[in-house]
């Protein structure tokens, strides 16, 4: 499966890559919602993890920007700035789950694994074919 993070730390995208890559999971990285858009012109994904606090673009733009273009891939908002507005304005504009950074391998992969989950049974429910 692929996944996309868009966080403009490298390190985060180097820690995501590492525990993401254990898991079997094949990984690219964007350091900006443009980036991301880009790749997602370019490439499908499985899920999107994405950071809410980014210049440019933050989380909550990129996924606004996502739905205008008619993307629905699940996307996780991760964020080292977690408060209540910002996690119930991501999950009305379709973030499926909300992480505060920082955070650790055991708080990651459950929201990961679930997000799949239900994307893969919405999509046997609608008679369309998962990706994976």
């Amino acid at each position: 499966m692929d996944i996309l993070v868009i966080d403009d730390e490298p390190i985060i995208h180097e820690s995501l890559k590492r525990v993401l890559g254990r898991e079997g999971f094949r990984v690219d990285g964007a350091l900006c919602g443009r980036e991301g858009l880009k790749l997602l012109s370019q490439k499908n994904f499985d899920l999107i993890l994405t950071d809410l606090m980014m210049p440019e673009m933050d989380g909550l733009e990129f996924l606004a920007e996502l739905r205008k273009a008619g993307i629905h891939t699940p996307m996780i908002m991760i964020t080292g700035y977690p408060t209540i507005r910002t996690a119930l304005q991501a999950l009305r504009l379709g973030a499926a789950d909300y992480i505060p950074k920082p955070f650790t391998r055991k708080e990651l992969l459950p929201p990961v694994w679930r997000t799949l989950r239900r994307a893969r049974e919405a999509a046997a429910s609608s008679g369309e074919h998962p990706r994976a």
